[in-house]
């Protein structure tokens, strides 16, 4: 019949490694949305082994890698959930490393280029 068809049934994916009761655990605590995160994040850090790692580090590290990939500050302030780009600025000193990356490439081309034609 034109306009019926049957949707074929398949069946639930399993997943293919099975979670540890630890990672079971954390991970139905961590769907609960929570206003401190100081708690899950401790269990976290115990867990991977990087008790002196702050959530603020994470985020540092997240525009650290934005900028030096060459996104711009208002990239990277929109990822990191700021509504003004002058609150990115403070993170304008992780393009300084990107900038001298790509005055050095520039320098080699010119020195490769000086001596071909020497």
């Amino acid at each position: 019949m034109i306009g019926s068809h049957k949707t074929p049934e398949f069946p639930d994916p399993k997943p293919t490694v099975d979670l540890v009761a630890a990672e079971r655990q954390l991970l139905a605590h961590l769907s609960v949305p929570r206003h401190d995160l100081n708690k899950p994040w401790s269990h976290i850090r115990r867990l991977a082994n990087l008790e002196d790692v702050r959530l603020h580090d994470l985020r540092h590290t997240h525009a650290s890698i934005g900028a030096g990939a060459g996104l711009g500050l208002p990239i990277v302030g929109g990822l990191l959930g700021h509504k003004s780009t002058q609150t990115t600025q403070r993170y304008a000193h992780l393009a300084d490393d990107p900038l001298r990356r790509a005055a050095e490439r520039i320098g080699d081309e010119l020195n490769r280029t000086l001596k071909q034609d020497a």
